[in-house]
């Protein structure tokens, strides 16, 4: 099987083989260690081999630096990176907390697998859990208690009455009572129908991740008994990268999306669905959006109808 993606951009990745010799090396020994990884890379790359796995997920990047360390006699050798949020060092050392690298391929791989930081989209998914959740999060009411907000003379006039010391003076406040008793109930209803558009969403939706380099599109679920909420993706459905949503089974959903949000101020036209990166409901179309970095935006859209 090859080591490279469907739609690699072979162009850029021989220019970063001709300017950096000991990379294609690299690739190979990389890509033979752990099988699950697809390779590419973007024109004007720098110097880095971005990796991917079959349902186009990215793993991490890979990349090296030639001459960046020199031996004990003083000879300059190439040094081996690996950046992924697969890896997880307590310290930040070199290039970052993400970041392994080694002047050798053998050892470098040998601490990946003895860390257990292989390639895998598990690291991904887990990565992005917390963007999920802001969209699962934004179709609960704020979770405050409810109250009737009665002035001070309401209050003394209505336990008058119900000592009987004063029988006429809560007729005075018949407006104000009318008033609190309808915000009362509307907020209360308010509260009630926002939840149940959380246990709705819970229950399943398809799932369109927003992101630079594509569309990431799936199914979740929440488990709403734990405290946390445990973010579910589905097996059967599994994650998977698209470059356009255009011949996507969701596309009648997602054009209407679009059409929807090209009305409104806060229309984006660098997505396809034409969606802003914020925490919200939009309860006119039936979708939440959330996001932990702007870079990669979560939309929901739920199975069962409202």
């Amino acid at each position: 099987m090859t080591m490279y993606t469907p739609t690699a951009n072979m162009a850029a990745i021989n220019d970063l083989y001709s300017s950096h010799p000991s990379l294609q090396k690299f690739v190979v020994e990389f890509c033979a260690e752990f099988p699950n990884v697809r390779v590419d890379a973007k024109p004007n790359s720098k110097q880095m081999i971005e990796l991917f796995d079959d349902n186009g997920i990215k793993l991490g990047v890979i990349w090296v630096e030639e001459g960046a360390r020199s031996t004990k006699d003083g000879k300059k050798v190439p040094v081996y990176f690996y950046e992924s949020e697969c890896v997880r060092k307590e310290r930040w050392s070199g290039k970052g907390r993400n970041t392994r690298d080694s002047v050798s391929i053998k050892s470098l791989i040998k601490t990946i697998k003895t860390q257990k930081e292989s390639p895998s989209a598990s690291a991904f998914i887990k990565s992005q859990h917390r963007g999920i959740m802001y969209a699962f999060d934004a179709l609960r009411a704020k979770r405050h208690r409810i109250e009737l907000d009665l002035s001070h003379d309401l209050q003394f006039s209505l336990i008058s009455f119900f000592l009987e010391l004063d029988k006429a003076s809560v007729f005075r406040h018949t407006e104000e009572i009318k008033t609190e008793f309808e915000n009362y109930l509307s907020a209360k209803k308010y509260q009630e129908n926002h939840d149940k558009n959380y246990y709705r969403f819970a229950e399943g939706c398809h799932l369109i991740g927003l992101s630079e380099d594509g569309y990431y599109v799936g199914e979740v679920s929440l488990d709403t008994k734990s405290n946390d909420g445990v973010v579910r993706l589905e097996d059967h459905v599994p994650l998977k990268r698209y470059s356009t949503l255009k011949d996507h089974p969701l596309a009648g959903t997602i054009a209407m999306i679009k059409a929807w949000a090209s009305g409104k101020d806060f229309h984006d036209p660098k997505n396809e669905l034409g969606i802003p990166a914020k925490d919200i409901y939009h309860e006119e179309i039936d979708i939440a959006t959330g996001y932990h970095h702007s870079n990669l935006v979560w939309c929901l859209i739920p199975k069962a109808p409202a």
